[in-house]
């Protein structure tokens, strides 16, 4: 199952993959078309992903047949939820202001030391180590990187909260402080892989 989907989610593709699957594999043909008939996915950011994941997997299978157990098809499919995500989040303004809050000045990296800090200091049950999973041992996380870290979700009123409040509390500047009640207004419809 993938780590970043609901219930719900899950269930469907786990259908999906049962009923079209044969001694247990699933071709990439399939595997597209059960993407393709999700409406919750962007069509356009989706034909991307698969067109990439096809050039890789013909690569390496000497464009040999493409067939998927249920593991590589969960595998497979959390990659298509996080180029979604990421491609919300890239053009979501909140996302691109809380990246400049926590960059500072320069603007161009949020540290990963800072943010481990924040996330300890509210003492968030976030696991660090699956949190920066998609940065890896970086240290300085550009804006991109930094919109990997997290998934669109609505319904997750006490992290915006912590996120939120902790900006609020660091910022001096008048700009700043308007930049905040623009983020909390927008309801900050963000939240990270990880739980």
């Amino acid at each position: 199952m993938s780590e970043t989907m609901s219930k719900e989610d899950s269930a469907y593709f786990t259908q999906s993959f049962n009923d079209n699957q044969r001694n247990g594999q699933i071709s990439f043909d399939q595997f597209s078309l059960i993407c393709s008939e999700y409406k919750k996915f962007d069509q356009a950011v989706l034909k991307e992903t698969l067109k990439d994941l096809k050039t890789a997997l013909d690569k390496k299978n000497n464009n040999a047949q493409i067939n998927f157990k249920q593991d590589d098809y969960f595998h497979h499919l959390n990659t298509v939820i996080k180029d979604q995500a990421l491609s919300k989040n890239q053009n979501d303004p909140e996302m691109e202001k809380l990246f400049k809050s926590l960059a500072g000045k320069d603007g161009d990296y949020v540290y990963k030391k800072k943010l481990s800090d924040i996330i300890k200091t509210f003492d968030l049950t976030i696991n660090l180590d699956q949190f920066f999973q998609p940065v890896g041992g970086q240290e300085e996380i550009n804006f991109n990187e930094f919109c990997s870290l997290f998934h669109v979700e609505k319904s997750d009123e006490n992290l915006r909260k912590t996120f939120i409040n902790f900006i609020d509390k660091s910022s001096k500047e008048p700009d700043e402080k308007e930049d905040i009640k623009a983020i909390y207004k927008a309801n900050f419809p963000i939240k990270y892989y990880g739980n």
